[in-house]
């Protein structure tokens, strides 16, 4: 199963997603993330989108590889990948 799991601060928006599991998905990481959108709704597809790009300041690993090392978007998701959204924190 396709497992995504999201960082806290995004479990707020969207609680159902927190490790939620998706049967069987084979496609890219932005059909992945359109599909989980689409079921999180308008607000949390802002938090995950700026257009139609990755937000800026969201950390997305794919089985513990930073999507910016491996293809972004065109990243392929197969049935056992794990999926983390991670928004990075800043604070002083």
């Amino acid at each position: 199963m396709t497992t995504l799991v999201l960082a806290s601060v995004l479990r707020q928006s969207a609680p159902s997603l927190h490790q939620k599991e998706y049967d069987g998905f084979r496609g890219s990481l932005l059909e992945f993330l359109n599909t989980v959108s689409a079921e999180g709704g308008p607000s949390f597809r802002g938090r995950i989108f700026d257009g139609d790009r990755l937000r800026r300041y969201l950390n997305v690993f794919v089985d513990g590889t930073d999507v910016r090392y491996l293809s972004g978007l065109a990243t392929p998701i197969t049935p056992t990948s794990r999926v983390d959204l991670i928004p990075a924190v800043a604070g002083g």
